[in-house]
């Protein structure tokens, strides 16, 4: 997402609309020199806008009312250009709102459920901007990751956006009621003002992405797959059943609730310790990785457990 976030491009807008436009064309040029890779492109619902229509077709005029959907509409603007004219498949996906483990809480810019997730469990008022009848699509990261890779793997092609959503719409009081649920007690809510640049509801339609791939599978929020049949897909989000799984599960069984194994299979990195300490180098604890080198099996198991648990944002 190159320089992510609605409201921080309405603070600053230059830097969202230099490194988003301007990389993208960094990387299509690059593609181009090299003869034409597959590419996706990660666009925003935010070019919608505040179009009333539910759900958002790709038929529908693009609107976008902050910095960052500007960027997000030009950039997929300039995918499907240079796809045209230089013969390269691509596809441009406009995430909706996406969520799962590792999902940065700790700034004035988090998206909602983990800003939500970590003020629950620090004991803190939710923070709501508006009345919290907001809607969005909330997308399981996982679902997103599946898409992604099979697109990029099989090297399909779109020419228009398409959709990267399930079109599942839930308020921000709707998170709200189902993180009371799976802790087990109300919460205290803060309402605050609304925030610039945000649009009232956001809902996918679908239809692009089930003609490109077929239908599909996907996680909601409650941990039931969006056709409705209730069966729960390997992840960590979405009800309390997925919570009480992930804590009475060893350590290697945690590691596999998060990465599955097809995964790292596919990605060719042997599982599971080997990649949870490429995770420990490169994201989070670069600067003690001789000593995860060094750790007996105790110490390591015990350090995985402790990654795992700041990773997902739950303690036991």
């Amino acid at each position: 997402a190159a320089i992510p976030s609605v409201p921080r491009s309405v603070d600053l807008p230059r830097p969202s609309m230099t490194t988003n436009v301007d990389g993208t064309v960094n990387v299509l040029e690059a593609i181009r020199s090299a003869g034409g890779r597959p590419l996706v492109f990660a666009s925003s619902s935010s070019v919608y806008g505040a179009a009333e229509v539910l759900p958002k077709t790709i038929d529908l005029a693009p609107a976008p009312l902050s910095p960052y959907a500007v960027s997000k509409l030009a950039g997929e603007s300039a995918v499907l250009a240079w796809r045209h004219c230089y013969g390269f498949p691509a596809v441009p996906f406009r995430f909706f709102n996406v969520y799962g483990p590792r999902q940065r809480a700790g700034d004035a810019y988090a998206a909602a459920i983990p800003a939500f997730l970590d003020a629950a469990l620090a004991g803190r008022p939710i923070p709501v901007n508006g009345d919290g009848m907001q809607s969005r699509d909330f997308t399981y990261v996982g679902d997103v990751t599946d898409v992604l890779a099979e697109v990029a793997l099989g090297g399909l092609d779109s020419a228009r956006p398409v959709n990267l959503a399930f079109g599942r719409r839930w308020t921000l009081l709707d998170v709200i009621s189902e993180l009371e649920t799976l802790l087990g007690r109300g919460l205290e809510v803060a309402f605050g003002p609304d925030r610039p640049g945000d649009v009232p509801h956001s809902q996918a339609d679908p239809s692009g992405l089930e003609a490109l791939m077929g239908p599909r599978e996907a996680i909601d929020l409650a941990g039931r797959n969006v056709d409705g049949t209730g069966k729960v897909r390997v992840g960590v989000e979405g009800g309390s059943q997925r919570l009480h799984e992930y804590r009475s599960a060893s350590a290697d069984e945690a590691v596999l609730q998060v990465f599955p194994s097809a995964y790292l299979e596919a990605v060719g990195v042997p599982y599971p310790k080997k990649y949870c300490m490429w995770i420990a180098k490169t994201r989070y604890f670069d600067p003690h990785f001789d000593a995860i080198k060094r750790m007996t099996k105790f110490k390591y198991l015990k350090f995985i457990k402790s990654l795992l648990e700041s990773m997902l944002g739950f303690h036991r």
